[in-house]
């Protein structure tokens, strides 16, 4: 199917003829008039200022009823304040003249603070070294001292095996004397009727 894109491609020419009586009673058509609930619009002439300011109004009505009751009232006093002509309230609270003297002896308070917190951390510091001294010498001397006890025990485990020795020697000399001894008795019965 070959359509026409537009009203003016359309051939307005004379209609061939077929012998057909009706043919020849059609009249052309005539482009239809615009009015005001047809959705062809008339050729348009520029409007004016005002008109596409109403025309802009009435797209917007809608979406601007539809967002004004989302809107909080903090928002609207904001954006009243971006365009109020007004100063700044931290503006007027902030002192219009500087007191030397109370700064300048504000200052000096806070200096003698400071010099006291520097002299109480020098001692803290002085009292932590001393600290971490006799940390160290209670190290060294516990050092010393499982030294001591590990030579203790050694000597100990020394001495044990040594009596353990002795032990065995004197109680083998036992059994050898009381086996002489027993001998000896046996003879001296043998000998002596």
């Amino acid at each position: 199917m070959n359509q026409p894109q537009n009203v003016e491609s359309i051939d307005h020419g004379p209609i061939p003829e077929r012998g057909n009586a009706l043919e020849s009673n059609v009249e052309p058509i005539a482009p239809p008039t615009p009015s005001r609930f047809s959705p062809v619009a008339a050729p348009a002439e520029d409007p004016s200022g005002v008109q596409r300011a109403l025309h802009a109004a009435r797209l917007i009505l809608p979406f601007a009823q539809r967002l004004l009751p989302l809107l909080d009232s903090t928002i609207v006093a904001a954006i009243a304040d971006l365009f109020a002509l007004r100063p700044h309230p931290n503006a007027q609270s902030l002192p219009s003249k500087v007191d030397a003297p109370a700064l300048e002896a504000s200052l000096a308070e806070l200096q003698a603070q400071q010099r006291t917190l520097r002299d109480q951390v020098s001692l803290q510091n002085a009292v932590l070294r001393r600290v971490e001294e006799r940390l160290e010498m209670v190290r060294k001397v516990i050092d010393s001292n499982t030294f001591e006890q590990q030579q203790v025990l050694d000597d100990i485990k020394k001495f044990g095996s040594r009596a353990r020795t002795v032990a065995i020697v004197g109680l083998g000399l036992i059994a050898f004397t009381a086996f002489l001894n027993l001998i000896l008795f046996l003879h001296i019965q043998r000998v002596l009727p």
